[in-house]
């Protein structure tokens, strides 16, 4: 009896670890597609308002950008841009890649820099640029998340024979 609980805990241990997997993936695309509908409002905001960035940051965020509330932070310390946004993108749990974290704090040291219609096309540039990334993750995603949830009952169950 005591054995076949154990075998139970195993194989729900391993399927939801990958779950939890799959889960991370799919956080990832809603993080990037967030990202994609906030440089959307910052680009509307900047066509016809003429507030300056940090007014216009915390207007944005009242929209409900819960994972990227660490910017109007990062816009709002005073220190090193690079420290405060690696210390304020941890805190903020980001599940996106290196090269996506890149991107972003490449944007957000570049907001402010120049005049309104600078600003306009160097948030569209960084739309672009996510929206090719969310592109190119989507069918990878899809296919990454079916094999984690497989392969995570599947180790279970394989953990289990190998054990029984």
């Amino acid at each position: 009896m005591i054995k076949y609980i154990g075998v139970l805990i195993l194989i729900c241990s391993f399927s939801m670890g990958g779950f939890y997997l799959s889960s991370l993936k799919k956080r990832r695309i809603s993080q990037l597609r967030e990202i994609i509908r906030f440089l959307n409002d910052i680009s509307v905001m900047l066509r016809f308002s003429k507030k300056p960035i940090k007014q216009m940051l915390s207007d944005i965020y009242k929209n409900g950008y819960d994972s990227l509330s660490f910017i109007l932070d990062v816009a709002n310390s005073n220190g090193e841009v690079y420290n405060s946004f690696v210390f304020f993108a941890e805190k903020a749990n980001l599940c996106i890649s290196y090269e996506e974290k890149q991107l972003l704090y490449d944007f957000v040291k570049a907001l402010g820099t120049t005049d309104s219609e600078g600003q306009t096309e160097l948030v569209m540039l960084y739309k672009q640029m996510f929206s090719q990334r969310l592109e190119s993750v989507l069918p990878e995603c899809e296919r990454q998340c079916r094999l984690s949830n497989s392969l995570g009952v599947l180790l279970g169950i394989f953990i289990c024979i190998i054990l029984v």
